[in-house]
């Protein structure tokens, strides 16, 4: 019988150890990191902008506006998982912060963030 019983009681124990564990870590953030991109970077961008292997940011600009009508607050360009990356940060009429990410390769949408 106590057999029987010590399996179980470990993996009941293992479960909660579990749990709280992922508890403990439900806000971190396991993406890598965004990579800013300036100076030398911001060259080549344009570069590759002007060979037309990125769409360009007043394009992208124009869409992003018509699809999330508000006040354009900033603009940033990063690098994630090696993609050339725009971020948009609108001020929306309702006063909620929307931040959109766009592959500037393709204009595919990467994220959408309320904030």
């Amino acid at each position: 019988m106590y057999v029987l019983r010590l399996p179980l009681i470990a993996l009941f124990l293992a479960s909660v150890l579990l749990v709280g564990w992922m508890t403990a870590h439900a806000d971190e953030d396991l993406r890598p990191p965004k990579e800013k991109l300036e100076g030398a970077d911001l060259d080549r961008i344009r570069s590759l902008v002007q060979q037309g292997k990125l769409l360009s940011l007043a394009t992208l600009k124009a869409d992003i506006l018509k699809r999330w009508p508000g006040e354009l607050i900033g603009v940033t360009v990063d690098q994630e998982h090696g993609n050339i990356v725009y971020e948009f940060r609108i001020l929306r009429p309702t006063g909620q912060m929307t931040e959109v990410e766009v592959d500037a390769a393709t204009g595919k949408l990467v994220e959408i963030e309320n904030e």
